[in-house]
């Protein structure tokens, strides 16, 4: 019974140590979490643009992307021109050509127009040599992706701050637990703490 209340002290310590990790990796777990809900929020509110992404952009091969395959997701003017007859394989018996047809936007992926493209795709283009978004059938690669995110960072976003809610009622609970339940010393420890609470009755009388 002598080692009970060291056993006692270590498994408080461990106790009030695991509560320590979490008071300090909690807030990180936060500003992580705070951040991506952020992200999610600038791009469902369209803050977030073609023209802001389009520098960091590289030569995507948009055309090459049937882009009508997704037209659950994507606005119908994301897939008005054609590439037709592509050869994307060759048969293995015949040795004939293998050919698809892919849709694409009018516009090219960083939002500049195609001056050497077909007469619809030549319309798409403004004075500056730009993509006319304003017409019902031009469109970017970048516009149709954002349009893509914006859809589907409204509920990631609603998600995510309801997480941050639940994060914040952790942290503070564990704050609590920290300030009213310090680690006892074994020095502070009573026998009852080592007969799981029924301390030693004194000897009456009729006993002696």
């Amino acid at each position: 019974e002598g080692s009970c209340p060291a056993k006692r002290d270590a498994a408080l310590r461990k106790q009030h140590n695991m509560l320590l990790s979490l008071l300090f990796l909690l807030p990180l777990i936060i500003l992580v979490h705070f951040c991506f809900a952020v992200a999610a929020v600038t791009i469902a509110t369209g803050l977030v643009t073609a023209d802001f992404i389009a520098p960091f952009s590289v030569d995507v091969q948009y055309k090459l992307f049937d882009w009508g395959e997704f037209s659950s997701v994507f606005p119908q003017k994301c897939f008005q021109g054609t590439n037709a007859d592509v050869v994307v394989a060759v048969h293995n018996t015949t040795g004939e050509p293998i050919t698809y047809t892919f849709r694409h936007p009018l516009c090219r992926f960083d939002g500049q127009c195609e001056p050497a493209g077909s007469r619809a795709e030549l319309e798409c283009c403004d004075a500056w040599q730009r993509c006319d978004a304003a017409r019902d059938h031009c469109a970017a690669g970048l516009d149709c992706l954002l349009h893509f995110l914006s859809g589907l960072a409204t509920p990631v976003a609603a998600v995510s701050f309801t997480g941050l809610l639940f994060e914040l009622l952790a942290l503070a609970l564990v704050a609590v637990l920290l300030s009213s339940h310090p680690p006892k010393s074994s020095l502070m420890l009573s026998p009852a703490d080592c007969d799981g609470g029924r301390a030693a009755a004194p000897a009456s009388d009729e006993d002696l």
